[in-house]
């Protein structure tokens, strides 16, 4: 999953020994594209026998114009076919099931699993945008919904870690909160939410324009094109930074 987050930055990830995998490994991935990385002019990667391999950049010789190229259709690729929808589209074309209103996801695995947790976000995002479409997950993956523990079900802690819970009682809090997860829908996050913005300065006294201007800031940075995004100058004159200005 971490290749994923680095390709949805905008940034190219770099393989050092991509020609030796399996084509089993990375098999979404844009594998030709990101060779062109390896053969960008002024990067070398040195093997040299060590455990492992030593990659260096040579500035004066570094093509900017040609990074910038495969950046920008590595992010595109990206956007197309390895978003959660698509990878999920691309799962219903596989069984031939590719019209599916109804899905039901089994996991065996307890614990977080991201690639099954990357498809059910998808699943849920695809499917349940279809009319009559609904996705039941028993995977119960907290992190993936809004507001789906948020109700006190009494034993589903104990459920959750391996307890018995008192009987029946646990058992209909098990069956309510499966249930649940036929209307909650995958969890649309923004970055003030993503950023605690509200519990983390409010607790040292920051009014809500503050707060806002905070978030306008850190997401002025974050901006995929480097084209768009603020210069240093542009930043440190930002009027978060200059209040009163």
């Amino acid at each position: 999953m971490r290749h994923y987050e680095i390709l949805a930055a905008g940034t190219i990830p770099l393989f050092v020994d991509l020609h030796d995998a399996p084509d089993e490994v990375l098999r979404m991935f844009p594998r030709r594209m990101l060779m062109e990385a390896r053969s960008l002019p002024g990067v070398s990667i040195v093997t040299d026998g060590a455990a492992e391999p030593t990659v260096t950049i040579d500035r004066s010789l570094f093509d900017e114009v040609a990074y910038l190229d495969l950046a920008y259709r590595l992010l595109d690729f990206t956007k197309r076919h390895l978003t959660s929808r698509s990878i999920a589209q691309y799962v219903l074309d596989t069984a031939g099931h590719s019209n599916a209103t109804k899905v039901l996801v089994l996991s065996s695995a307890s614990g977080e699993d991201y690639v099954r947790d990357f498809l059910v976000h998808g699943l849920k995002s695809l499917i349940q945008g279809r009319e009559g479409g609904y996705v039941v997950d028993v995977v119960r993956a907290p992190h993936l919904y809004e507001g789906a523990f948020d109700h006190d079900h009494g034993h589903e802690h104990d459920h959750e870690h391996g307890g018995g819970g008192d009987g029946d009682g646990g058992d209909a809090a098990e069956l309510e909160t499966i249930c649940q997860y036929l209307l909650v829908y995958p969890k649309r996050t923004s970055l003030y939410h993503r950023l605690h913005a509200h519990s983390n300065m409010n607790s040292v006294g920051s009014s809500t324009d503050e707060i806002n201007g905070f978030v306008d800031m850190v997401r002025s940075l974050l901006t995929l094109d480097p084209l768009l995004r603020p210069t240093a100058g542009e930043a440190k004159a930002h009027h978060w930074l200059n209040p009163g200005e």
